[in-house]
C-alpha cells in the first residue's frame, strides 16, 4: 500500500498497472503528451470534465500549481520530491487544458518522475492560501472521496464515479489500523526462546 490517501488523488502520469516491468507510463490526468525534438519541452493535454470532490473542475492551472509546489516550493516549505526535477526550468499553463514543462537540459528520467505516485494534484487555490493544507485535509480528483479518519482506528472512503478519472470496482473502503499493546521484554526469557 502506498499511502491511505493515494486513492483520493490523481497524478499527471502514472506507471501502467498492466506492465510488469514498471517501465511503461500512461496518462492519468494527462490525456496526451508531446516531447519537443530537443527533448527540453514536454506538453501535456489535460483530460476535460475531471472534477475535484468539492465539484470544482480541474484545469491546467491546478496541475501547474501542484508541480510548482513540488519543484519550486515556497520559502519555509521543504519538498522531498524536488531533487528529481532539478532539470525543470519552468512550468506553465498556456491554456485551461495544457501544461508545459520546460527543461534546462534533456532529462531521460523526466517522464518517470512525473509518473511518481506521490505527485498528487491539488486545486491551485489550496497551496496558494495555505502551503501546508494537504497535511491535514483531503480533496482530490481520485476515485475515492474521503469520509472519515479516526486516529488509531480507521480511514474510510467512498467511490466517486463522477470525477472523470479511473474507475474502481470497489464502492466503499475502510482501512483499519491496529497496534501491539503487549509489553515486550528484552532479553527474552529462556522459556520464550525455545
Amino acid at each position: 500500500m502506498l499511502h491511505p490517501i493515494a486513492p483520493h488523488y490523481n497524478t499527471l502520469m502514472r506507471t501502467d498497472p498492466t506492465d510488469r516491468t514498471g517501465t511503461k507510463f500512461i496518462g492519468d490526468l494527462a490525456e496526451s503528451w508531446t516531447v519537443s525534438g530537443d527533448k527540453r519541452t514536454y506538453t501535456f493535454k489535460i483530460r476535460k470534465g475531471v472534477k475535484f470532490h468539492d465539484g470544482a473542475e480541474l484545469t491546467a492551472q491546478d496541475v501547474k500549481a501542484s508541480y510548482d509546489h513540488i519543484v519550486f516550493p515556497p520559502r519555509g516549505i521543504a519538498s522531498s520530491r524536488q531533487a528529481p526535477y532539478k532539470a525543470v526550468e519552468a512550468v506553465t499553463a498556456p491554456s485551461a487544458d495544457t501544461v508545459v514543462f520546460r527543461l534546462k537540459y534533456p532529462e531521460g528520467s523526466f517522464i518517470a518522475s512525473v509518473s511518481s505516485p506521490w505527485n498528487w494534484i491539488y486545486r491551485a487555490e489550496i497551496p496558494a492560501k495555505d502551503p501546508r493544507w494537504y497535511e491535514k485535509n483531503v480533496s482530490g480528483t481520485g476515485p475515492f472521496r474521503f469520509v472519515e479518519y479516526v486516529r488509531g482506528s480507521h480511514w474510510s472512503a467512498r467511490r466517486t464515479p463522477t470525477t472523470g478519472t479511473r474507475a474502481s470496482r470497489i464502492s466503499t473502503a475502510t482501512a483499519r489500523s491496529s497496534s501491539v499493546t503487549t509489553p515486550r521484554r528484552w532479553p527474552p526469557s529462556a522459556a520464550s526462546a525455545r
